[in-house]
């Protein structure tokens, strides 16, 4: 008992070890002494060696679990979470067990400590029931070296086929791999820390680049076709999608853009674009051509009908009429030819005038013409033709082409009218030697009349004068229809 003295713990304390009112129950120290009691072996370096070492040993089982508690809420994709908690409790109910063992120096709650041993017993038994079936799962899980080399091959094999960039949240480049570089034609160092407008080529709207951030920006992928200017000034197109990777609070921590080389499709799909469009002009021209063709004839015929019905009531014979139809043909004939080397071209006023005039042989040092070309549309061409082959083959026959020295002046001028080609178009024929002025109206001033008022939209003049004949032609011009075959362009890429 002396021992005990050298504690500063009196005989007569330390047989009243357990304070007397203490509850029954677990926390019941009844019936035991202190440990320092237990026995008369104890020294003080002996028994503070116990207790130093429970409290060292209480401490890091209660740090080990705390710290695998902290983990495990922080970490939810941990696998088999159930053996850890049973590991932390474990680990903490051992810890329990040699805090007890500390106190019971002083606090005999041999109770206490005996069911802190069965929980920790409970526990140790069920986690080694929880870890026999969940072995072989865990054996069969990839160690980290594998999946590392396995992540970095899939990166690898990534890199060879497409174009990789990294951004964090804000939209700042912190990675990208070496087929961007040779795109771009930027250097790693040039790009990190860029955003993307380094490459912004310029051709989408605000609004594209507004759409594609609000969808990211909202943990959803993006996928689009974005064209992008180089460093050197070089447009190419890219497949690209955005993948935008969150941490477990959905906080946006960076974006992943994977894009695929597509201008050459680009290219191809424009040049696709420039030749339908060539073949939708071709098709619209050949139905063009096709229904002028037909009006043409349906009209061509109809001046026919009414000239054959109009050199009937004259009184012509059949030599004269035949021969009047061959003039008209002949005026449609060369209207065709003018139009046979360029269809649905404009015809020039210039190249009709010249034709008529060579087609009825009409010698160059008796006309003259004077004026700005005209272009002119193939049914108002036709009805000046045969206006003009009625003047000369009339001329040729009554008129100052049938006397030697005679000759003609043709002059014309434009001006434009609320969007519309008014034409004033001159006759003036020159005599050699005087004659005198018909009498009445022939069939040919008739026709003429005719076809300025149908087909010219407009009215001509007639002054018979005994120096010659002049006509004045004043009409309204179609514009003239132009077909012209889109050029086909190289893509924007």
């Amino acid at each position: 008992m002396n021992q005990l003295h050298n504690f500063g713990l009196p005989s007569s304390a330390a047989a009243l070890s357990a304070p007397p009112s203490a509850p029954a129950g677990l926390l019941d120290t009844t019936g035991f002494p202190a440990r320092w009691q237990c026995g008369t072996g104890w020294t003080s370096a002996l028994g503070w060696t116990h207790i130093a070492s429970d409290v060292l040993i209480w401490a890091s089982y209660f740090a080990i679990p705390a710290a695998l508690a902290v983990y495990m809420i922080r970490r939810r994709d941990v696998p088999f979470p159930a053996i850890g908690w049973l590991f932390v409790s474990f680990i903490a109910l051992c810890g329990a067990g040699h805090l007890l063992e500390a106190a019971m120096f002083w606090w005999p709650a041999y109770r206490l400590s005996g069911a802190v041993k069965s929980g920790t017993a409970l526990v140790s038994m069920a986690t080694a029931v929880a870890l026999i079936p969940a072995l072989p799962r865990a054996l069969a899980l990839p160690g980290l070296s594998r999946v590392n080399r396995e992540l970095q091959f899939e990166k690898f094999a990534l890199d060879q086929h497409a174009i990789v960039a990294t951004t964090d949240g804000r939209g700042r480049i912190i990675d990208v791999n070496e087929k961007f570089c040779e795109i771009s034609r930027y250097s790693r160092e040039e790009l990190l820390g860029q955003d993307h407008r380094l490459i912004n080529s310029g051709l989408h709207p605000k609004s594209f680049f507004r759409d594609l951030y609000a969808t990211i920006a909202s943990g959803r992928t993006w996928r689009g076709e974005i064209r992008n200017r180089a460093k050197d000034g070089s447009l190419y197109w890219v497949d690209t999608t955005i993948v935008p990777f969150a941490d477990e609070e959905g906080r946006i921590e960076r974006y992943v853009a994977i894009r695929a080389d597509i201008t050459a499709r680009k290219r191809v799909e424009e040049e696709l674009r420039a030749a339908l469009a060539v073949k939708d002009a071709l098709l619209q021209r050949e139905h063009t051509l096709l229904k002028e063709l037909e009006h043409r004839v349906r009209n061509n015929l109809a001046g026919l009908q009414g000239l054959i019905m109009l050199y009937e009531r004259s009184g012509r014979s059949g030599p004269a009429l035949a021969e009047a139809l061959r003039h008209k043909v002949d005026a449609m004939l060369q209207v065709h030819h003018l139009m046979s080397p360029a269809p649905g071209m404009p015809i020039s006023l210039v190249a009709l005038i010249d034709r008529i005039a060579g087609g009825v042989g009409v010698d160059g040092s008796a006309f003259s013409r004077h004026g700005s070309d005209v272009p002119l549309r193939a049914k108002q061409a036709g009805a000046l033709a045969m206006s003009l082959q009625e003047l000369f083959t009339n001329s040729s026959k009554h008129g100052a082409l049938s006397q030697r020295g005679g000759r003609i002046d043709v002059e014309w001028s434009t001006e434009t009218e609320n969007g519309a080609t008014r034409l004033c178009l001159r006759w003036r024929e020159h005599l050699s030697s005087p004659a005198p002025a018909p009498s009445a109206e022939g069939v040919g001033v008739q026709l003429l009349r005719g076809f300025a008022r149908s087909e010219l939209r407009g009215e001509c003049q007639f002054q018979f004068h005994s120096t010659g004949m002049h006509w004045r032609l004043d009409a309204l011009l179609d514009a003239p229809e132009l077909i012209e075959l889109p050029a086909s362009g190289s893509a924007s890429a």
